[in-house]
């Protein structure tokens, strides 16, 4: 591989010095992301997020000029993002020099609530230039990333009476949400002696839910563990496994009561998957002597 790594720690305090966030504790009201103080949120759904420095690369260069891809990867998920996977396509590898098909990026930290987004903005590939073309070459590269996502969603629930099937107490509007993929409560109903809780799980990015990094599948799968107080539940699709269809799942989950009155409970629930997506940088390489 003959890309080489430096440290970009300008780009660091340029683009996020000065970022506080505001406490998110478990209130009485709901929980969209974490805010700065000047009202800016972290978006909630964003997940992994490319950028490019400034001017690295640039969008016009000349044959055999040397530049660089400053890359600047920004975490919203609130775990540590290990083993990402970067494809690079779209360019003439016999006019292209420097750059490779494939890279493996470092640990991205996870969003916190002091700092906000995680950030790693030192891996840069160098020295990379464009030869052998006639008078102007587009370069259009197009960059690919995959990774293990994780989706975590946490909310008060009230669990309706076994004997009439309503709720005799209010329960508090606390929810915290944060992934790729979306959690939303479409039902909770009783379920022979169990309560049995409806979901649906959707997809709130631009990216793609995957069976494996860049080869498409038509139902891609995903796992999910479900809590109910201290109880997992048994978590289930009208298909033979957890998968995507158009974007979307509908999992059923069942738990066992803790008593036949209604009673306000706690149900958070933990998804794993593929997420890819890409960006594409545009390129025009001009011969400086035509």
């Amino acid at each position: 591989m003959n890309n080489k790594y430096i440290l970009i720690l300008m780009i660091s305090l340029l683009f996020f010095s000065g970022c506080s966030f505001s406490d998110l504790s478990g209130s009485d009201t709901k929980t969209s992301g974490w805010s700065s103080s000047s009202g800016e949120k972290v978006d909630k759904y964003s997940g992994v997020e490319l950028t490019f420095s400034e001017n690295n690369p640039p969008s016009t260069v000349y044959k055999g000029q040397k530049f660089n891809f400053g890359f600047i990867w920004q975490n919203n998920h609130d775990t540590d993002i290990e083993g990402l996977s970067l494809k690079v396509s779209g360019f003439d590898k016999s006019y292209v020099n420097g750059l490779d098909y494939s890279y493996s990026i470092p640990k991205i930290s996870k969003a916190t609530e002091n700092s906000g987004k995680g950030v790693l903005a030192d891996f840069v590939i160098t020295d990379v230039s464009i030869e052998d073309f006639e008078k102007q070459y587009l370069f259009n590269a197009k960059f690919q990333y995959c990774y293990k996502a994780s989706t975590r969603y946490v909310k008060q629930i009230c669990i309706p009476s076994q004997k009439t099937n309503k709720c005799d107490s209010e329960s508090d509007s606390y929810q915290y949400e944060n992934g790729v993929l979306g959690v939303s409560i479409k039902d909770i109903v009783n379920h022979d002696s169990s309560i049995r809780i409806i979901l649906e799980i959707s997809n709130k990015n631009s990216g793609k839910v995957r069976d494996e990094c860049f080869l498409e599948k038509y139902a891609p799968s995903f796992e999910i563990e479900a809590v109910l107080g201290s109880q997992s539940g048994t978590c289930s699709m009208q298909s033979e496994k957890l998968q995507f269809i158009n974007n979307k799942a509908v999992v059923y989950c069942d738990f066992s009561r803790s008593n036949e009155e209604s009673y306000n409970s706690q149900l958070e629930v933990k998804l794993s998957y593929l997420y890819e997506k890409e960006i594409i940088k545009k390129i025009t390489a001009k011969d400086f002597n035509n």
